[in-house]
């Protein structure tokens, strides 16, 4: 499934932000992942944790996908960006 060119570009501008709140937040999240990619990408995406540890450039990425959200949903988007990044 090709990644809409919008969509696209976000993941571009967010993904640095996505590794540095996974770099924070693995110790304690890999054993409720199980294995799974994408539930490792959402527990990044949801609860506001890009502002929380990447303080203004991750509230810049909470806006950018603020938008993807309401136009592809934020499952949608977890699905895209499981995709793209590999965390586990």
């Amino acid at each position: 499934m090709a990644m809409p060119k919008d969509l696209r570009e976000v993941y571009d501008a967010v993904e640095n932000d996505m590794f540095d709140v996974w770099s924070q937040i693995a110790p304690d999240a890999m054993e409720m992942c199980e294995g799974d990619n994408a539930v490792a990408v959402e527990m990044i995406l949801d609860a506001n944790r890009l502002s929380m540890f990447c303080g203004v450039t991750g509230a810049t990425s909470e806006a950018l996908l603020s938008e993807m959200y309401t136009k592809y949903g934020f499952g949608q988007v977890c699905q895209y960006f499981a995709l793209e990044v590999s965390l586990l």
